[in-house]
């Protein structure tokens, strides 16, 4: 019933460690979709029971619609590469399967211990459009997918968001009952308050409707 699709740019860190805690469920076909890694991330890949795509361009949303049209399975499971799955992670997908769920996400927490990272996390278990990123995951019957047109590869940095805010128009949207843990590499890198400050820029320019390519210039010269 379900396809997971990975998007990945020079993951070899992190991406083995997702892709083993699928290892007790062989049946559920794994699709990685790389962006042009320099590093081992596909020779990882490869390493595990994944179908490894290559994408012509880089970007998430683009190698996700990549990863969607190989995918034959009636739902669709979008993950980033690091992120660590709940134990109950399994069951939740297939209860929420069984009973036909159009889309859902989950609620996150980071994996270093800040007050600012607890209170952005916190958030993420109400349905606000505000608070729906893609490092929450994201299970989306195939059929409710098309029907959206999958992601708009226009948007390469808010590709989740803008999904969700569409698919909310046309389906019910429902927060499964498990919590994502996600990598804060990117704040250790460039400091929680600075990184969340550039995240907010880039997310009042999407509202704001400006083009991606310049939200992107504008982030790249932030970081």
């Amino acid at each position: 019933m379900l396809t997971v699709i990975i998007p990945v740019l020079n993951e070899v860190e992190l991406l083995p460690r997702l892709l083993k805690q699928f290892a007790a469920k062989p049946e559920i076909p794994i699709i990685v979709v790389d962006g042009g890694s320099t590093d081992e991330t596909v020779l990882k890949a490869n390493q595990f029971q994944t179908k490894v795509l290559q994408s012509l361009k880089k970007g998430r949303s683009i190698q996700m619609n990549l990863g969607a049209q190989a995918a034959t399975t009636e739902y669709l499971l979008f993950l980033h590469a690091d992120v660590i799955l709940p134990d109950n992670f399994f069951q939740v997908l297939e209860a929420f399967m069984n009973r036909k769920g159009a889309f859902a996400n989950c609620a996150i927490q980071f994996d270093l211990a800040h007050w600012f990272l607890n209170f952005n996390a916190f958030f993420t278990r109400y349905q606000f459009n505000s608070f729906q990123f893609g490092d929450q995951g994201l299970i989306i019957s195939k059929a409710l997918f098309q029907k959206l047109g999958a992601y708009n590869e226009g948007r390469q940095l808010v590709e989740g968001q803008d999904l969700i805010r569409r698919a909310k128009k046309v389906a019910k949207f429902e927060k499964l009952p498990v919590k994502l843990i996600v990598s804060a590499r990117k704040y250790k890198e460039h400091g929680v308050y600075y990184l969340q400050f550039c995240y907010l820029i880039v997310f009042l320019l999407y509202r704001l409707n400006f083009d991606d390519s310049r939200i992107q210039r504008i982030y790249s010269r932030l970081l």
